[in-house]
């Protein structure tokens, strides 16, 4: 929460590169797509449209083809974009919020514990979506409890407290240039 803003820290300051994500919440925001684990999605929306809504809020403007490219290569089927959000299985949810991320295009991608309410099956294909929206611009930061997930997809993982794992994947030396904290 204090990473995106939401929460100042509770001792010094944080900086996402290079913003201080306290005195700047807005810039902050948008320079990081925080997924967190209970994702909160307006049920009543469709797919398409909960995405269009979210990237929105960021600032970003997108047409509806970019919408549907985005949710097609984070592996939400044709079929189930126009359905309501609160029909979607937790696999397609995650793919809602990788195709927010592609649009908004921010350099850093956090995500709380994806593998919460997922199959074995679908961590092995949310582990190959997650791994499509790295680039060299993008550094997604997960923390997850699972280390079976965490084994699969870190490249680097850092254990924060007994069931916490965090994990910097593109290159990890990357992480430290962008965050800091004081």
């Amino acid at each position: 929460r204090s990473l995106v803003g939401l929460a100042p820290p509770s001792q010094g300051t944080i900086r996402v590169c290079e913003v201080d994500v306290a005195t700047q919440t807005t810039l902050a925001r948008q320079l990081v797509t925080f997924v967190p684990k209970a994702v909160p999605l307006l049920p009543h929306l469709a797919g398409t449209e909960q995405v269009r809504y979210l990237v929105a809020l960021s600032g970003h403007a997108v047409t509806p083809r970019q919408v549907l490219t985005a949710l097609r290569l984070s592996g939400v089927p044709d079929r189930l974009m126009t359905q309501r959000t609160s029909s979607l299985q937790p696999i397609h949810r995650l793919g809602l919020w990788l195709a927010v991320c592609r649009l908004r295009n921010s350099p850093v991608l956090l995500l709380d514990d994806p593998t919460d309410e997922l199959t074995r099956t679908d961590i092995e294909f949310a582990t190959e979506l997650i791994r499509e929206v790295v680039t060299p611009e993008r550094c997604v930061v997960i923390t997850t409890g699972d280390e079976t997930f965490a084994n699969r997809t870190g490249d680097a993982w850092y254990r924060v407290d007994q069931q916490t794992l965090v994990s910097g994947l593109l290159n990890s030396s990357s992480l430290p240039e962008l965050f800091s904290a004081s």
